[in-house]
């Protein structure tokens, strides 16, 4: 079985780029959105493939997260610097977290 690593991204209490970079290589990555207190916040997933210079949108990862609500999806095979970005907040705390499968 494949190793799994578990771990916060990024928590976000306003708009903006998460401090925590992932390193990927082709790994699967499991995502999860989740908000506490009220308001709705968009937060998307980007990766970086010179270093960190750049980042682009991960297709089909920009979520609007309404109040004490989770959301999930899963990335496969994902390679380079991955980050979460905040684009929209209205109010409360949101966190994602990542669970990271290797190719087994």
């Amino acid at each position: 079985m494949a190793e799994r690593k578990v771990g916060t991204l990024a928590t976000f209490t306003g708009t903006g780029a998460g401090a925590t970079t992932l390193l990927m290589d082709g790994d699967n990555l499991t995502v999860v959105y989740g908000t506490t207190g009220t308001g709705t916040n968009t937060i998307q997933l980007e990766v970086s493939v010179d270093g960190g210079t750049t980042f682009g949108l991960v297709p089909n990862s920009s979520l609007t997260v309404a109040s004490t609500t989770i959301k999930a999806f899963i990335v496969q095979g994902i390679a380079g610097l991955v980050r979460a970005y905040c684009t929209a907040h209205n109010s409360g705390t949101h966190t994602v977290t990542y669970q990271r499968a290797g190719s087994a």
